[in-house]
């Protein structure tokens, strides 16, 4: 899914990745992790070639899918995103049905000049159905909870059966209950084979069956492997800079100020 070699990313003169080598495989999922400010966000939006790299190291590679140039459509068509960005750009009028149908035409809305066929229709009311909102698709977007408004957005970001599915602080404002939700579906949605990129910087955001976990620090990588064998408590405090100590229960891994 992404192969980079001594990857740096600089805005406005600021460098916010720095010599990055990092390998995903395809089907793999990945959860990012890190504090805020860390670069995960900048990350992200280089595997959606939202951002290209610093060109001034000529050994710099910078491939998604075995291909170092893309056309921006075709990539998203493999990537589906979910973001507070994405959230935040949808008109608060626009209905649910046309929030998850947008995802057709990569656009914020349903136009006068967009086809919509049965074809979309039903993949639109599958994906709503697989993701419990299919009651909520004639409600403007305004009326939507935060939890309810992620899963139109999930909903959006698979219309094209992606490979991989980017999900940034997907947590971000849920409730518990909301929280442990997501949670399931994002484990569904790994069991069923997508594979899910998800950026956080809460251990209990992320959820059974994922494969890996990076670890990024001041636009560093400090860590990358197996989640079991690279989630310990020295690497930990170490990215939060802070004493910490990892618990595991039922699969799932939590966060606790050491010595408590």
């Amino acid at each position: 899914m992404a192969h980079f070699r001594r990857l740096s990313v600089r805005v406005s003169g600021k460098e916010l990745l720095h010599s990055i080598d990092l390998d995903i495989a395809r089907r793999q999922s990945l959860a990012i992790l890190g504090p805020n400010g860390s670069g995960k966000t900048t990350l992200m939006r280089v595997f959606s070639g939202e951002l290209r790299p610093w060109s001034g190291d000529p050994d710099t590679v910078c491939e998604l899918f075995g291909r170092t140039h893309w056309n921006i459509f075709e990539l998203r068509h493999r990537l589906g995103m979910v973001s507070m960005d994405l959230q935040n750009a949808f008109h608060h009028q626009t209905k649910a049905r046309e929030v998850i149908l947008s995802g057709f035409f990569e656009s914020m809305d349903v136009y006068r000049h967009h086809q919509v066929n049965d074809e979309m229709r039903q993949r639109c009311l599958a994906l709503a159905s697989m993701l419990k909102v299919e009651s909520l698709m004639d409600r403007e977007y305004r009326t939507l909870s935060l939890g309810e408004a992620r899963r139109v957005l999930i909903a959006r970001a698979l219309v094209h059966d992606p490979e991989t599915l980017i999900l940034d602080e997907p947590m971000t404002g849920l409730d518990i209950v909301a929280r442990q939700g997501f949670l399931g579906d994002m484990e569904a949605l790994i069991r069923a084979g997508t594979a899910i990129v998800l950026i956080t910087h809460e251990l209990e955001d992320i959820p059974k069956g994922m494969d890996q976990v990076l670890m990024i620090k001041e636009g560093r990588i400090l860590a990358h492997g197996p989640i079991s064998r690279t989630l310990d408590d020295e690497r930990l405090s170490d990215l939060f800079g802070i004493p910490l100590k990892v618990k595991w229960k039922h699969g799932r891994a939590s966060m606790e100020m050491a010595g408590q």
